[in-house]
């Protein structure tokens, strides 16, 4: 399902905020429209289907307008057995007073039917809910009616506290986890089995209560990698753990994680190697691979002393600046501590120094080989004092990674390569910050010309994520769009971009070159006065919902467009 606040929604919100007026939204419209993709973003300039596609304006009685909290307000339409039949896919608010279609909501076709007891004809019966959510929303509409259990849906809720939990345990056990014999891969004759035990793997808890085979592999086809495939799959009204093992040639690549053609996100580990003689190898990770330390595990033990919380070092304090090597020809079997014995991905990479190291006052240099690494990365969290990670390509021409993200309080910095958004995901963005800092030097941000979605963010900084364009040293910055961005780079939500060395644009977008939103801010370096070159199609800048950009003196033209920039609710452009 897919939803939006539409341009013409937010210019009246804006207004009537502004004015001081009340928003008010009186009806829902319910519409089949032919050959719509629901997976697909909606345009903000979305309007009213054609009149025979309507099938039903709702009156939408005050009883059924809603508040949730001071910023969400629900909207309801309660379809009864005696209304029908049509089949719609596409739902509106829409406020009469102004004539404005507000927002709107797409999603797979559904029948209403009417009951018929002539013909015993079975109806049925619908509730549909809008959820609006925007700064304000309650003073706005005015709405004082506590939302009931029936106007909201739980599923989104219920997902998020999966996710949520999902997430804690990564911050514990790491990408993967193995507790004693737990989902060791073992040779009996000529027969391979797992052992039962307990693993965790991209923060999903994989329990096995017996012993587990798995096929044994051709001879002609070894040696192969072994990795444990694991998901919260939906069963009726529940998600439960589904783990299955995966094999694959010791060259090919394989992500950590990523979502099948349904949407669903897989979270893999390498767990052994069957070599070419048919022996295996152990590789299941098995100390803490997270920030928080487990008691009871490899040796850890905790100490309350005088009401102090005293956790002794899981890690391999570093003594000296270390180099982790990746390449396309290599092994992630290897430690990567040496040119000739090589990592194959950069995650693999990033998970081994994370989950091994304390960095303490070093610098750890991820190197990566020429080559395209068609895997999209997430930057993990490590152990330091005032240390590092810099991952280090082999030149923007030379070393291609697809998609890096940055969602826990760590620094990195990149440095001579390029970030590609990963194909395989509809809106896709090169680099996405929401949480600790990424210092960018001689890098370039490609959006390729296959990706699919409206929605594509080359540079993103949100919630408090900080991005550096260029530093000391750097021979700048290159973004360059051969698909239409949605924008070159976008500060949201309290995100921060900062622009210290000179940037090469080019391509399209479809809303601005540069947008600063909801407290985000882009901002120039007043001292080494970076330039921006380059010709883009579209808006300059956008600053609105508080958001700012500061060029220092750039002027109005300072980032590349064929449109004037603007600025609108509360956003500041200086």
């Amino acid at each position: 399902m897919s939803t939006i606040l539409t341009a013409a929604g937010e210019s009246l919100i804006a207004r009537l905020q502004a004015e001081g007026k009340a928003l008010i939204i009186d009806t829902m419209i319910l519409a089949n429209v032919p050959g719509q993709d629901h997976t697909q973003a909606i345009a903000p300039g979305v309007t009213v289907p054609a009149e025979d596609q309507i099938a039903l304006r709702y009156a939408i009685p005050p009883q059924y307008r809603a508040y949730v909290n001071p910023n969400q307000v629900v909207y309801s339409a309660m379809l009864g057995s005696d209304m029908g039949d049509f089949v719609f896919n596409w739902q509106g608010l829409w406020c009469s007073e102004h004539n404005t279609l507000v927002a709107v909501g797409t999603f797979p076709a559904l029948e209403k039917r009417r009951y018929d007891e002539a013909n015993g004809k079975t109806g049925n019966n619908l509730t549909r809910n809008f959820l609006l959510t925007f700064t304000g929303a309650r003073e706005l509409t005015g709405l004082t009616i506590s939302a009931d259990v029936w106007q909201l849906d739980f599923t989104v809720r219920l997902n998020g506290i999966d996710e949520r939990q999902r997430l804690a345990n990564f911050d514990i056990y790491g990408q993967a986890f193995f507790d004693a014999d737990g989902w060791l891969l073992q040779k009996t004759a000529e027969a391979y089995a797992f052992a039962p035990g307990l693993g965790y793997v991209g923060g999903i808890r994989a329990a096995l209560a017996e012993s587990l085979p798995l096929a044994a592999p051709e001879s002609a086809n070894l040696p192969q990698k072994v990795w444990l495939d694991v998901c919260l799959k939906h069963t009726g009204s529940d998600r439960v753990v589904e783990a299955s093992p995966m094999l694959t040639p010791p060259a090919a690549p394989l992500a950590d994680s990523a979502a099948d053609e349904t949407g669903l996100m897989h979270y893999r580990a390498l767990v052994a190697r069957i070599e070419a003689d048919g022996s295996v190898t152990d590789l299941r990770p098995r100390k803490n691979a997270g920030i928080l330390p487990i008691p009871g595990v490899d040796g850890v033990t905790i100490i309350n002393n005088n009401n102090t919380l005293i956790v002794p070092d899981v890690y391999v304090r570093l003594a000296a600046d270390m180099t982790v090597y990746v390449s396309i020809s290599g092994d992630d079997g290897n430690n990567g501590l040496t040119p000739d014995a090589p990592m194959r991905t950069v995650q693999m990479a990033l998970n081994k120094v994370s989950s091994s190291y304390n960095l303490g006052t070093h610098i750890v240099t991820i190197n990566i080989a020429p080559g395209t690494y068609a895997e999209r990365v997430r930057l993990p969290r490590y152990q330091a004092s005032t240390g590092s990670i810099s991952i280090v390509g082999s030149g923007i021409d030379s070393t291609i990674v697809a998609g890096m993200s940055l969602d826990v309080d760590a620094t990195y910095s990149i440095t001579d390569l390029t970030v590609s958004a990963y194909a395989q995901q509809i809106n896709p963005w090169c680099l996405a910050v929401s949480s600790g800092r990424v210092a960018c030097r001689n890098c370039k941000f490609w959006l390729p010309s296959n990706v699919t979605g409206a929605y594509s963010y080359m540079v993103w900084a949100n919630n408090s994520g900080l991005i550096n364009l260029g530093a000391t040293g750097s021979s700048g910055i290159q973004i360059v769009s051969n698909a239409t961005a949605y924008h070159m780079i976008l500060a949201s939500s309290g995100g921060r971009i900062e622009i210290y060395d000179h940037i090469t644009m080019s391509g399209a977008v479809s809303v601005a070159c540069a947008c600063a939103q909801t407290l985000g801010s882009i901002f120039r370096n007043g001292t080494s006065n970076p330039t921006i070159s380059g010709s883009v199609t579209g808006n300059r800048y956008i600053a609105t919902l508080n958001g700012v950009i500061s060029v220092n003196g750039g002027g109005a033209s300072y980032f590349p467009g064929t449109i004037a920039g603007n600025v609108s609710s509360g956003g500041q452009y200086v």
